[in-house]
């Protein structure tokens, strides 16, 4: 029988960096953080090593966006380095990661910014024409709390609404459709919601506008928004007509919200009680 001993290696710690991060004023980070994107931050550190370093990287989610050499004190390094926050949501590693002259890990530290939308995306949303006999079709829609609401709900909360939905039946029969989008201070009152009265209702004066850019997709902030509406204040009306898959409005709440409506599908061209309209919307928080 052989006996077998066991001896047991110490592994040394391959950490041997220390990175600390200095709080340097407004828009500086000095751990962790929670961004809206898009925003621009900054990182003051420094980097010291009991042996000669050569570079000093900074990747992000394992992507190089940072790499300086170190030529005269190889044991220290300081810097102040500026980046922009993604556009998406979602967790991004900043490492701060230092390599000595052979390439060899000395060691690293770790920044997590998390981006967070600072507007609301709703998806698959649908609209019906207003129904005259039970006034129950969910017609009118809120984007503060992406509802849509029949007119015997909204009595008491008509505050809320941005715009409704209707077909306009005296386009059947012309080149544009009756599909319309408006805002419920509408004039002259259109036939197929003149039978709702208004009369104890919130007018909500909503500003619409049809437009071909920028694209739905293009929109990912709340500032993308922003600047997507500046023009709101030309071309603006009460309602949009002739609505088909892929048309946009741009839109402005009371409250001063910027938004953007895209439309999936209407189902067909009618103003029967089963007749709607199936939209995306992204609107600032």
């Amino acid at each position: 029988m052989v006996a077998i001993s066991c001896k047991k290696i110490e592994i040394p710690n391959s950490n041997k960096i220390e990175v600390k991060l200095a709080n340097s004023g407004t828009g500086y980070i000095s751990g962790d953080v929670t961004l809206s994107p898009g925003a621009s931050f900054s990182i003051d550190f420094s980097v010291s090593c009991p042996t000669d370093m050569e570079y000093v990287y900074i990747y992000k989610n394992g992507t190089e966006i940072s790499k300086d050499q170190l030529t005269t004190n190889k044991t220290y390094f300081a810097a102040a380095k500026t980046f922009t926050a993604d556009l998406s949501p979602g967790v991004y590693t900043y490492r701060i990661l230092a390599k000595d002259k052979a390439g060899i890990y000395l060691g690293e530290k770790n920044i997590v910014v998390t981006i967070t939308s600072d507007f609301n995306y709703y998806t698959n949303k649908t609209l019906f024409v207003p129904d005259s006999v039970d006034k129950t079709n969910l017609t009118y829609y809120a984007s503060t709390t992406n509802s849509a609401l029949n007119y015997i709900t909204s009595s008491g909360i008509s505050n809320i609404i941005d715009f409704g939905y209707f077909y306009d039946p005296t386009l059947t029969g012309t080149t544009e459709n009756g599909h319309t989008i408006y805002a419920l201070n509408i004039s002259p009152i259109p036939t197929p919601i003149a039978m709702y009265s208004l009369t104890a209702f919130t007018k909500n004066a909503t500003l619409l506008k049809l437009v071909t850019a920028p694209t739905f997709a293009s929109i990912t902030s709340s500032a993308s928004l922003q600047t997507a509406g500046a023009g709101l204040s030309s071309g603006t009306t009460t309602s949009v007509k002739g609505l088909t898959t892929g048309k946009l409005i741009l839109f402005k709440t009371v409250g001063g919200k910027f938004g953007i409506l895209n439309v999936n599908y209407t189902n067909q061209n009618s103003a029967a009680r089963g007749t709607f309209i199936n939209i995306d919307v992204k609107v600032q928080k």
